[in-house]
């Protein structure tokens, strides 16, 4: 017997599948096991891998992959959010990266929230109901001021002191309502307030004044809350609602506040570090498509590399012998990209693009690949040409698959063409990133500073050559 037979059914079944479809150690997915046994409702329903991973002292990138994993084999699911720059409302979309184009609304706030793929996505997991049903998977079940902070603020909040009780004050009314009609009584006085659905982001207006009606009525449809502006006396009023949609919702009136405390949030996982990582792009294709126009980034590091000599290798060694030397050196390049937290973005002949959240990623890992690149075939039959740039570009979707566009590739492909075998070229942009002077003194590689004209780019690119000495 194992611990995972101490699990409840469904939860030994999925953690079984997880183990045997990952290479995660089994005490690791033990340990997970038990967390989500007995971890609090709260903590499981928009569960954040970083603050796991302090949680139990492992590494952050071996928690991302586990929450990845867990959620292919079915034990989690994806929430992603666009947090509201004053408050850190989480403001829920559909799952992926196509649907983040749009403009979101604060209701609290009362602002309209533009997606910055860089600043403002954070991406959160919670279990799934077949595995352990939550309080918040029940919206009959959400009855106090705490529960509504749940839902509706992003797990990272940090609230301070006597935010609860601020936040229990303004909220003056909430009720779940079923499909088709009922009823909500609430006490309301002169001013503004919001009638606001959490988990459908839909809110209206409702405006406080003698001349205003004492038995308002509103509907909720799909996707729409109608009328957009209520007008209503204050007093005790009964609020008539419309559910027309085929779930139950949540409705809450909320008092507009004088004045929010100053927004401070834990680190959380966002899109970069997500979209560069090689476990999403392997499990999850549909999740990593962007919307149809683009989304921008506007700091990836961009990593190509080239064989040198293909093209005689093969003619030198045989096809079948360079077939097998080529193969071997994409799996080397391939656990070496992921193994430093990034992405292979495609294959082009004998080369390979990847992404990185950061130049100091990127950095590491080539010089992993020249220390490494060695140990396949003999008598030099491959060397290693590698080029590195940071800047911002456009992800978009190219044969099902994501894909990145813009004069940020572009230089980082032409860099790339500068090196020469066991040779490394990275761009000011990448040379002056943090982190990146230590890596290069740890390394002891020589650096030669270049300015190059590269095809395509108007004026001359500083360049810095990396060898070893």
């Amino acid at each position: 017997m194992t611990q995972l037979d101490t699990f409840a059914p469904a939860l030994a079944h999925r953690l079984r599948i997880l183990e045997g479809a990952s290479n995660l150690p089994s005490p690791l997915v033990e340990q997970f096991g038990g967390w989500l046994s007995s971890a609090a409702d709260e903590d499981l329903f928009r569960a954040s891998p970083l603050q796991y991973a302090e949680l139990h002292h492992i590494d952050r990138g071996l928690a991302v992959d586990l929450f990845l994993h867990a959620t292919h084999a079915g034990i989690l699911e994806f929430n992603w959010g666009v947090l509201c720059p004053i408050c850190g409302a989480y403001i829920t979309t559909e799952e992926g990266l196509r649907s983040l184009g749009k403009t979101r609304f604060c209701a609290l706030c009362r602002v309209d929230v533009e997606p910055l793929m860089d600043a403002n996505i954070e991406i959160t997991f919670g279990v799934s109901p077949t595995i352990r049903p939550l309080q918040y998977h029940d919206l009959n079940a959400i009855s106090t001021p705490m529960d509504f902070f749940h839902v509706y603020f992003s797990p990272s909040r940090v609230f301070p002191p006597g935010f609860a009780d601020m936040m229990a004050h303004l909220l003056i009314g909430f009720a779940t309502c079923p499909g088709g009609d009922s009823e909500m009584h609430m006490t309301v006085r002169e001013g503004g307030h919001t009638l606001l659905a959490p988990m459908r982001h839909l809110s209206i207006d409702l405006q406080v004044s003698p001349d205003g009606t004492d038995t308002p009525s509103v509907s909720f449809l799909h996707g729409q809350a109608v009328p957009q502006h209520l007008h209503v006396a204050p007093g005790p009023i009964t609020l008539r609602i419309h559910n027309g949609a085929h779930l139950p919702v949540l409705v809450m009136a909320i008092r507009h506040p004088d004045e929010l405390p100053p927004l401070s949030l834990r680190e959380y996982l966002g899109a970069p570090e997500l979209v560069t990582n090689q476990t999403f792009r392997d499990l999850f294709r549909t999740h990593s498509l962007p919307a149809p126009g683009g989304l921008q980034f506007k700091g990836l590091a961009f990593l190509f590399t080239d064989l040198k000599g293909s093209t005689e290798m093969y003619d030198r060694i045989g096809d079948f012998r360079a077939y097998d030397l080529v193969r071997e050196h994409f799996s080397l390049l391939y656990q070496i990209v992921a193994e430093h937290r990034g992405a292979i973005v495609k294959t082009i002949g004998d080369a390979i693009m990847a992404t990185f959240q950061d130049p100091a990623a990127a950095l590491r890992a080539a010089v992993a690949m020249h220390g490494q690149i060695g140990g396949i075939g003999h008598d030099g039959d491959l060397g290693l040409k590698i080029g590195l740039h940071s800047g911002p570009s456009i992800a978009v979707e190219s044969n099902e698959h994501l894909d990145y566009f813009g004069q940020t590739v572009n230089i980082a492909a032409r860099v790339q063409g500068l090196a020469s075998a066991a040779e490394i070229y990275c761009t000011d942009a990448v040379y002056q990133a943090p982190q990146v002077q230590s890596i290069i003194d740890q390394a002891a590689l020589a650096v030669q500073r270049e300015e190059a004209q590269l095809k395509g780019v108007g004026n001359a690119v500083t360049v810095y050559r990396l060898s070893h000495p």
